[in-house]
Protein backbone atom coordinates (compact mmCIF):
# COMPACT_ATOMS: atom_id res chain seq x y z
CA UNK A 1 0.00 0.00 0.00
CA UNK A 2 1.77 3.15 -1.25
CA UNK A 3 0.15 6.49 -0.39
CA UNK A 4 0.08 9.46 -2.72
CA UNK A 5 1.26 12.85 -1.50
CA UNK A 6 -2.30 14.06 -0.91
CA UNK A 7 -3.21 10.92 1.04
CA UNK A 8 -0.10 11.25 3.20
CA UNK A 9 -1.11 14.85 3.90
CA UNK A 10 -4.62 13.80 4.95
CA UNK A 11 -3.24 11.11 7.20
CA UNK A 12 -0.73 13.53 8.72
CA UNK A 13 -3.50 15.99 9.61
CA UNK A 14 -5.68 13.22 11.05
CA UNK A 15 -2.86 11.87 13.22
CA UNK A 16 -2.07 15.35 14.52
CA UNK A 17 -5.75 15.70 15.48
CA UNK A 18 -5.83 12.32 17.21
CA UNK A 19 -2.40 12.56 18.88
CA UNK A 20 -1.74 16.24 19.64
CA UNK A 21 1.42 15.62 21.67
CA UNK A 22 4.68 13.75 21.12
CA UNK A 23 3.93 11.72 24.24
CA UNK A 24 0.52 10.51 23.05
CA UNK A 25 1.97 9.55 19.66
CA UNK A 26 4.84 7.73 21.32
CA UNK A 27 2.49 5.77 23.59
CA UNK A 28 0.28 4.75 20.66
CA UNK A 29 3.26 3.37 18.73
CA UNK A 30 4.56 1.55 21.79
CA UNK A 31 1.25 0.00 22.87
CA UNK A 32 -0.29 -0.82 19.49
CA UNK A 33 2.71 -1.51 17.25
CA UNK A 34 5.48 -2.17 19.79
CA UNK A 35 7.65 0.43 18.07
CA UNK A 36 9.85 3.15 19.55
CA UNK A 37 9.17 6.57 18.06
CA UNK A 38 12.64 7.84 18.97
CA UNK A 39 14.22 4.99 17.03
CA UNK A 40 12.18 5.77 13.92
CA UNK A 41 12.46 9.54 13.53
CA UNK A 42 14.56 12.25 15.09
CA UNK A 43 12.80 14.47 17.61
CA UNK A 44 11.27 17.58 16.05
CA UNK A 45 7.98 19.47 16.20
CA UNK A 46 4.89 17.25 16.01
CA UNK A 47 4.02 18.01 12.39
CA UNK A 48 7.48 17.11 11.10
CA UNK A 49 7.70 14.05 13.36
CA UNK A 50 4.44 12.66 11.96
CA UNK A 51 5.49 13.53 8.41
CA UNK A 52 8.63 11.41 8.70
CA UNK A 53 6.76 8.69 10.63
CA UNK A 54 4.31 8.29 7.73
CA UNK A 55 7.11 8.30 5.16
CA UNK A 56 8.99 5.61 7.06
CA UNK A 57 5.91 3.43 7.62
CA UNK A 58 4.95 3.74 3.95
CA UNK A 59 8.44 2.90 2.72
CA UNK A 60 8.89 -0.05 5.10
CA UNK A 61 5.44 -1.55 4.45
CA UNK A 62 3.71 -1.06 7.79
CA UNK A 63 1.55 1.95 6.97
CA UNK A 64 -1.64 -0.12 7.37
CA UNK A 65 -0.47 -1.24 10.81
CA UNK A 66 0.05 2.42 11.70
CA UNK A 67 -3.47 3.35 10.58
CA UNK A 68 -5.11 0.41 12.35
CA UNK A 69 -3.11 0.96 15.53
CA UNK A 70 -3.97 4.66 15.60
CA UNK A 71 -7.69 3.91 15.21
CA UNK A 72 -7.61 1.34 18.00
CA UNK A 73 -5.74 3.70 20.31
CA UNK A 74 -7.96 6.71 19.60
CA UNK A 75 -11.10 6.28 17.43
CA UNK A 76 -11.04 10.02 16.67
CA UNK A 77 -13.81 10.93 14.14
CA UNK A 78 -11.41 12.72 11.78
CA UNK A 79 -8.94 9.83 11.89
CA UNK A 80 -11.69 7.26 11.29
CA UNK A 81 -12.92 9.10 8.19
CA UNK A 82 -9.42 9.29 6.71
CA UNK A 83 -8.60 5.69 7.68
CA UNK A 84 -11.79 4.41 6.07
CA UNK A 85 -11.00 6.28 2.86
CA UNK A 86 -7.44 4.93 2.71
CA UNK A 87 -8.17 1.34 3.74
CA UNK A 88 -11.39 0.75 1.85
CA UNK A 89 -9.86 2.09 -1.35
CA UNK A 90 -6.99 -0.36 -0.97
CA UNK A 91 -7.73 -3.67 -2.78
CA UNK A 92 -8.43 -6.49 -0.33
CA UNK A 93 -9.83 -9.25 -2.54
CA UNK A 94 -6.57 -11.16 -2.85
CA UNK A 95 -5.53 -12.79 0.42
CA UNK A 96 -1.91 -12.26 1.45
CA UNK A 97 0.48 -14.98 0.33
CA UNK A 98 3.05 -16.02 2.96
CA UNK A 99 6.66 -15.94 1.87
CA UNK A 100 7.43 -18.89 4.12
CA UNK A 101 5.95 -21.11 6.79
CA UNK A 102 6.58 -20.03 10.37
CA UNK A 103 7.84 -22.74 12.67
CA UNK A 104 6.95 -23.05 16.37
CA UNK A 105 10.57 -22.15 17.21
CA UNK A 106 10.22 -18.85 15.34
CA UNK A 107 6.87 -18.05 16.89
CA UNK A 108 6.64 -15.26 19.47
CA UNK A 109 3.62 -13.42 20.81
CA UNK A 110 3.94 -10.86 18.02
CA UNK A 111 4.01 -13.55 15.36
CA UNK A 112 0.33 -14.38 15.85
CA UNK A 113 -0.39 -11.37 13.65
CA UNK A 114 -0.09 -13.49 10.53
CA UNK A 115 -2.40 -11.34 8.42
CA UNK A 116 -3.47 -7.69 8.39
CA UNK A 117 -6.51 -7.84 6.11
CA UNK A 118 -9.74 -9.84 6.58
CA UNK A 119 -9.88 -13.36 5.20
CA UNK A 120 -13.00 -14.58 3.38
CA UNK A 121 -14.10 -18.18 3.95
CA UNK A 122 -16.93 -20.35 2.62
CA UNK A 123 -17.52 -23.76 4.27
CA UNK A 124 -17.58 -26.72 1.91
CA UNK A 125 -20.74 -28.87 1.86
CA UNK A 126 -18.85 -31.56 3.81
CA UNK A 127 -17.80 -29.13 6.56
CA UNK A 128 -21.28 -27.59 6.60
CA UNK A 129 -22.94 -30.96 7.16
CA UNK A 130 -20.39 -31.93 9.83
CA UNK A 131 -21.19 -28.73 11.75
CA UNK A 132 -24.94 -29.35 11.54
CA UNK A 133 -24.54 -32.89 12.93
CA UNK A 134 -22.32 -31.60 15.76
CA UNK A 135 -24.79 -28.85 16.68
CA UNK A 136 -27.72 -31.28 16.75
CA UNK A 137 -25.75 -33.51 19.11
CA UNK A 138 -24.34 -30.84 21.41
CA UNK A 139 -27.59 -28.94 21.95
CA UNK A 140 -28.85 -31.64 24.32
CA UNK A 141 -25.88 -31.13 26.65
CA UNK A 142 -26.24 -27.36 27.00
CA UNK A 143 -27.66 -25.39 29.94
CA UNK A 144 -27.76 -21.71 29.10
CA UNK A 145 -30.12 -20.63 31.90
CA UNK A 146 -27.23 -19.28 33.95
CA UNK A 147 -26.33 -16.95 31.06
CA UNK A 148 -29.91 -15.62 30.68
CA UNK A 149 -30.53 -17.41 27.37
CA UNK A 150 -33.74 -19.46 27.25
CA UNK A 151 -34.40 -19.62 23.50
CA UNK A 152 -33.34 -23.11 22.40
CA UNK A 153 -33.35 -22.16 18.71
CA UNK A 154 -31.07 -19.22 19.50
CA UNK A 155 -28.73 -21.52 21.45
CA UNK A 156 -28.62 -23.97 18.52
CA UNK A 157 -27.75 -21.17 16.11
CA UNK A 158 -25.08 -19.76 18.45
CA UNK A 159 -23.31 -23.14 18.46
CA UNK A 160 -23.75 -23.54 14.70
CA UNK A 161 -22.34 -20.08 13.87
CA UNK A 162 -19.58 -20.52 16.45
CA UNK A 163 -18.33 -23.74 14.90
CA UNK A 164 -18.39 -22.23 11.40
CA UNK A 165 -16.31 -19.39 12.85
CA UNK A 166 -13.75 -21.87 14.19
CA UNK A 167 -13.47 -23.53 10.77
CA UNK A 168 -13.02 -20.11 9.16
CA UNK A 169 -10.22 -19.11 11.54
CA UNK A 170 -8.58 -22.53 11.13
CA UNK A 171 -8.54 -22.01 7.35
CA UNK A 172 -7.21 -18.46 7.71
CA UNK A 173 -4.16 -19.54 9.74
CA UNK A 174 -3.50 -22.71 7.78
CA UNK A 175 -2.35 -20.51 4.92
CA UNK A 176 0.69 -19.61 6.99
CA UNK A 177 1.54 -22.57 9.21
CA UNK A 178 0.76 -26.27 9.40
CA UNK A 179 0.82 -26.15 13.19
CA UNK A 180 -2.84 -25.24 13.74
CA UNK A 181 -5.14 -27.46 15.80
CA UNK A 182 -8.43 -28.37 14.18
CA UNK A 183 -11.81 -27.37 15.67
CA UNK A 184 -12.93 -29.77 18.40
CA UNK A 185 -16.02 -31.84 17.50
CA UNK A 186 -16.07 -33.95 20.65
CA UNK A 187 -19.30 -33.88 22.68
CA UNK A 188 -18.72 -33.14 26.38
CA UNK A 189 -21.28 -33.65 29.15
CA UNK A 190 -21.71 -31.77 32.40
CA UNK A 191 -18.49 -31.19 34.31
CA UNK A 192 -16.49 -32.78 31.49
CA UNK A 193 -17.12 -29.83 29.20
CA UNK A 194 -13.89 -28.41 27.85
CA UNK A 195 -12.88 -24.81 28.56
CA UNK A 196 -9.73 -25.04 26.46
CA UNK A 197 -9.03 -22.46 23.77
CA UNK A 198 -10.88 -23.02 20.51
CA UNK A 199 -7.64 -23.39 18.51
CA UNK A 200 -3.88 -23.33 18.93
CA UNK A 201 -1.58 -21.69 16.39
CA UNK A 202 2.07 -22.65 16.80
CA UNK A 203 1.20 -23.68 20.37
CA UNK A 204 -0.35 -20.26 21.16
CA UNK A 205 -3.95 -20.47 22.35
CA UNK A 206 -6.51 -18.61 20.24
CA UNK A 207 -10.18 -18.05 21.05
CA UNK A 208 -12.80 -17.50 18.37
CA UNK A 209 -15.87 -15.26 18.60
CA UNK A 210 -18.38 -15.35 15.74
CA UNK A 211 -21.49 -13.30 15.06
CA UNK A 212 -24.16 -13.89 12.42
CA UNK A 213 -25.00 -11.16 9.91
CA UNK A 214 -28.66 -11.24 10.98
CA UNK A 215 -27.58 -10.50 14.56
CA UNK A 216 -25.17 -7.79 13.37
CA UNK A 217 -27.98 -6.14 11.42
CA UNK A 218 -30.09 -6.09 14.59
CA UNK A 219 -27.56 -5.19 17.29
CA UNK A 220 -24.59 -3.85 15.33
CA UNK A 221 -21.44 -5.73 14.39
CA UNK A 222 -20.31 -7.04 17.78
CA UNK A 223 -19.21 -10.10 19.76
CA UNK A 224 -20.21 -11.18 23.25
CA UNK A 225 -18.14 -12.41 26.19
CA UNK A 226 -19.65 -14.11 29.23
CA UNK A 227 -18.78 -12.33 32.49
CA UNK A 228 -21.56 -13.31 34.87
CA UNK A 229 -21.50 -14.91 38.30
CA UNK A 230 -21.82 -18.47 37.00
CA UNK A 231 -20.41 -18.26 33.50
CA UNK A 232 -17.30 -16.29 32.54
CA UNK A 233 -14.93 -16.40 29.58
CA UNK A 234 -11.60 -17.18 31.23
CA UNK A 235 -9.61 -15.29 28.61
CA UNK A 236 -10.96 -12.04 30.09
CA UNK A 237 -8.55 -12.65 32.98
CA UNK A 238 -5.52 -12.89 30.68
CA UNK A 239 -4.62 -9.59 29.04
CA UNK A 240 -2.15 -11.33 26.71
CA UNK A 241 -4.75 -13.83 25.43
CA UNK A 242 -5.56 -13.81 21.71
CA UNK A 243 -8.98 -13.77 20.06
CA UNK A 244 -10.18 -13.79 16.45
CA UNK A 245 -13.51 -12.19 15.56
CA UNK A 246 -15.64 -13.56 12.73
CA UNK A 247 -18.75 -12.32 10.92
CA UNK A 248 -20.82 -15.09 9.33
CA UNK A 249 -23.39 -14.29 6.66
CA UNK A 250 -26.37 -16.45 7.60
CA UNK A 251 -28.68 -14.62 5.19
CA UNK A 252 -27.62 -16.68 2.17
CA UNK A 253 -26.96 -20.35 1.46
CA UNK A 254 -23.15 -20.07 1.51
CA UNK A 255 -22.54 -18.80 5.07
CA UNK A 256 -19.54 -16.81 3.89
CA UNK A 257 -17.37 -15.64 6.78
CA UNK A 258 -15.13 -12.63 7.30
CA UNK A 259 -12.21 -13.42 9.62
CA UNK A 260 -10.71 -10.31 11.18
CA UNK A 261 -7.02 -10.19 12.18
CA UNK A 262 -6.42 -11.44 15.75
CA UNK A 263 -6.24 -9.11 18.74
CA UNK A 264 -5.07 -9.46 22.31
CA UNK A 265 -7.50 -8.84 25.17
CA UNK A 266 -5.43 -5.83 26.29
CA UNK A 267 -6.07 -4.17 22.91
CA UNK A 268 -9.85 -4.54 22.97
CA UNK A 269 -12.41 -1.94 24.06
CA UNK A 270 -15.32 -3.61 25.83
CA UNK A 271 -18.84 -2.19 26.10
CA UNK A 272 -22.16 -3.06 27.72
CA UNK A 273 -24.92 -5.12 26.06
CA UNK A 274 -27.76 -3.15 24.48
CA UNK A 275 -30.29 -5.39 26.25
CA UNK A 276 -30.56 -4.21 29.86
CA UNK A 277 -31.27 -7.73 31.19
CA UNK A 278 -27.84 -8.89 29.98
CA UNK A 279 -25.83 -6.17 31.69
CA UNK A 280 -23.70 -7.57 34.47
CA UNK A 281 -23.76 -10.96 32.75
CA UNK A 282 -21.96 -10.13 29.48
CA UNK A 283 -19.46 -7.75 27.94
CA UNK A 284 -19.61 -6.78 24.28
CA UNK A 285 -16.94 -5.92 21.75
CA UNK A 286 -18.45 -3.45 19.27
CA UNK A 287 -16.69 -3.27 15.92
CA UNK A 288 -17.09 0.49 15.69
CA UNK A 289 -15.34 0.97 19.05
CA UNK A 290 -12.37 -1.14 17.96
CA UNK A 291 -11.76 0.06 14.43
CA UNK A 292 -12.94 -3.24 12.90
CA UNK A 293 -15.72 -1.70 10.83
CA UNK A 294 -12.98 -0.07 8.73
CA UNK A 295 -12.08 -3.44 7.30
CA UNK A 296 -15.35 -4.50 5.78
CA UNK A 297 -18.75 -3.19 4.79
CA UNK A 298 -21.51 -5.76 4.42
Amino acid sequence: MILSGQKRKKLQQALISAFPTQESLKMMLSYELEKNLDAIVRKDNLSITIFYLIETADAEGWIEDLIHGACISNPNPNLKVVAEELLLNHPQETPPVPLHKISPEQCTVKNLRFFEQPYLFKPTPTVFEKIKIFTDQVIGTVNYKDSKQFNRIKVWKDYFIGKIGEEAVYAAFQRFTDNVTKPDYNIYHGKNKSWDADLKVNEIELSVKAQSKSSADKYGLSWTFQCGKYRRDIILDDLSAWVCFVKCNDTDDYYECVVYPPLQIKEIVFGEPKLARLRGEKKVVYAEDNGLELYFKA
